[in-house]
């Protein structure tokens, strides 16, 4: 059975992106798109929805596609984890290393870069994304998962900015849960909550969109 409360997760290492931000001798106008408690607003909502219903299942897998979806994935298994308790809703976990989606989009090539430890047969799976950008990486995985017999498979993630009907199409009608659909370009930089460039800025709490300063 679900419990009502609601409890305060940990604080991110900063609060805000200052307005410019100075990244390998070249400056950025930041704009935040999504502040933290706005996010963690969805992920409260998203993990007690999750857990409603795989508490009917039993028990979840959850498959964390590092590290863009570490964040959120920790934020919803703790939600997940307190609106449940073992006796009504089981969870393990495990995580996977993708090559980026840059480097499918320059080359073709996928690159699983650290394989999950965990067998997933007969297993409800959840796999947790930071965000679905054109879906073509997410796409090689499920189709990667499948192949090893789980009972199910859905997918979560924080933000996603390619149509809702393209993802599906090319997930084969696969569940979706999306805490945020974001009208973004795809050439938009966005950072934080996971999300970075360069390696940076991905311990902020918020969604920031980082917007070249012209030299000089």
């Amino acid at each position: 059975m679900l419990k009502s409360s609601f409890y305060m997760r940990r604080p991110r290492v900063a609060p805000e992106l200052p307005l410019t931000v100075a990244l390998n001798g070249r400056r950025y106008e930041t704009a935040m798109l999504l502040s933290e408690a706005a996010i963690q607003d969805q992920v409260d909502k998203m993990g007690r929805l999750l857990a409603a219903r795989y508490e009917r299942e039993g028990s979840v897998h959850v498959l964390t596609v590092m590290t863009g979806g570490d964040p959120y994935s920790r934020d919803l298994r703790d939600v997940m984890r307190h609106a449940t308790s073992l006796d009504t809703l089981r969870m393990s976990s495990d995580q996977i290393s993708m090559s980026s989606y840059a480097l499918y989009r320059s080359s073709g090539v996928i690159r699983d870069q650290g394989g999950m430890k965990q067998d997933i047969a007969g297993k409800n799976v959840l796999v947790v994304e930071g965000i679905i950008a054109s879906g073509l990486t997410l796409s090689w995985l499920i189709k990667n998962l499948a192949d090893r017999g789980p009972k199910s498979i859905e997918v979560a993630s924080a933000f996603m900015t390619a149509p809702d009907d393209e993802i599906k199409s090319l997930l084969g009608g696969l569940s979706i849960n999306s805490c945020f659909d974001l009208d973004a370009d795809p050439t938009d930089i966005l950072v934080g909550y996971g999300l970075d460039h360069m390696q940076e800025f991905r311990d902020y709490g918020g969604l920031y969109r980082l917007s070249p300063l012209a030299a000089g």
